[in-house]
């Protein structure tokens, strides 16, 4: 009994630690791209504003 007791808390201590995880890369994941389209739009506006001179 307690053996059965002990692996379910081990699983559900495992499940909280993979949603953890999976939801910290997805957010990484989020960041890297927010952080890729604004060098981006800022880049597109420094080489607009060289074209236009």
């Amino acid at each position: 009994m307690l053996k059965i007791i002990l692996s379910v808390i081990a699983a559900i201590v495992l499940l909280v630690i993979a949603v953890k995880v999976f939801t910290s890369i997805i957010s990484l994941v989020f960041y890297g791209l927010a952080l890729l389209l604004v060098g981006y739009v800022v880049w597109y506006f420094l080489s607009g504003s060289k074209r236009g001179r």
